[in-house]
């Protein structure tokens, strides 16, 4: 039996464990650095969407503001779990847009005269308003920057992928001699899914300042300001666990139900109009109604209008054959 590079296929195999195992805990240990401590917490108090920020990355920021400005009242909800803005949006709406955020919100939800909550949590989360604040908190050392996570990562995972180029020519060569690789293809298909795995980025990587940060925060001691929302409780229990936090039932809701297509009411509407009625000679009549008054006239009509009142009956038998 032949031995490719001095080894057996059983002991190519357990030294393939080995190696999978040292570069995935290689891999491990260099995602995990990426949380350690970054020198001295920085001076300066977190305020709300920065904390929200920490806990649900820019979705959870826009919850916030959304929140917020619903408890001070410069958005009012609507019907079918959409938002408006209260009031005039001129004087109302300059005295709470004082934070970017807020400012986005805003304009996003003046542009529409009924603004469903889900498609505005959604727009404003993609806002530069609401990227810079993870910008700022990444400066700060409270996040670590997504292009040196990347980066990181990428350098984790490169043993690991080392080996399975190793393993694929491995492989090769066992199908080019006739050797069974069923174990060795299991190996490479785990090494793999592996590395898909471990390059996978989240959407934000706290450093140890800030995971403090976020217990002090679920711990009671949220300070700082929420933008300008003059928020008291809603948009702190947004900010820490969503809009699934939120008081309002009806709001929670709204927050998770997805708009309706205006495709499918548009259908619906055709629908109901096919079934509802009939459309001949020019003339719209109700389904159903067309073959009682069709009879009366023909029951009333003088013996010398029969033959044609009998072409009618027969017209509506005709209909009623079809259904």
């Amino acid at each position: 039996m032949e031995r490719p590079w001095g080894l057996s296929g059983p002991e190519f195999l357990d030294l393939y464990w080995i190696a999978l195992a040292v570069t995935l805990g290689f891999a491990i240990f260099v995602r995990v650095r990426l949380r350690g401590a970054r020198g001295v917490v920085p001076a300066g108090v977190l305020g709300l969407f920065d904390i929200a920020y920490l806990t649900g990355g820019p979705r959870r920021v826009a919850e916030t503001s959304v929140a917020g400005l619903i408890a001070a009242g410069t958005l009012a909800p609507a019907r079918n779990g959409a938002v408006r803005i209260a009031g005039s949006a001129g004087s109302a709406g300059s005295a709470v847009a004082s934070h970017p955020v807020d400012k986005a919100v805003l304009a996003d939800a003046t542009r529409y005269k009924h603004r469903t909550l889900t498609l505005l949590i959604t727009s404003v989360s993609g806002h530069d308003a609401t990227l810079d604040v993870g910008r700022r908190l990444s400066s700060m050392d409270y996040l670590v920057a997504q292009d040196v996570v990347k980066s990181r990562l990428r350098v984790g995972v490169v043993p690991m992928a080392l080996l399975f180029v190793v393993g694929v020519v491995r492989w090769v060569n066992g199908l080019s001699i006739g050797a069974p690789v069923g174990w060795l293809t299991l190996q490479l298909v785990l090494t793999g899914v592996l590395v898909a795995l471990l390059v996978k980025v989240a959407p934000s990587t706290l450093t140890a300042s800030g995971r403090e940060a976020v217990a002090k925060a679920r711990a009671g001691g949220v300070t700082g300001g929420s933008g300008a929302t003059g928020s008291v409780n809603a948009a702190e229990l947004v900010a820490l666990d969503g809009f699934n936090a939120h008081p309002d039932v009806s709001l929670r809701a709204a927050a998770r139900t997805a708009p309706l297509p205006r495709s499918g009411v548009r259908a619906g509407s055709r629908r109901r109009a096919a079934s509802g009625g009939a459309y001949a000679g020019g003339t719209y009549s109700a389904t159903g109604g067309g073959c009682g008054s069709s009879a009366s006239t023909c029951s009333s009509s003088s013996s010398s209008s029969g033959s044609s009142c009998g072409g009618g009956g027969g017209g509506c038998g005709g209909g009623g054959g079809g259904s």
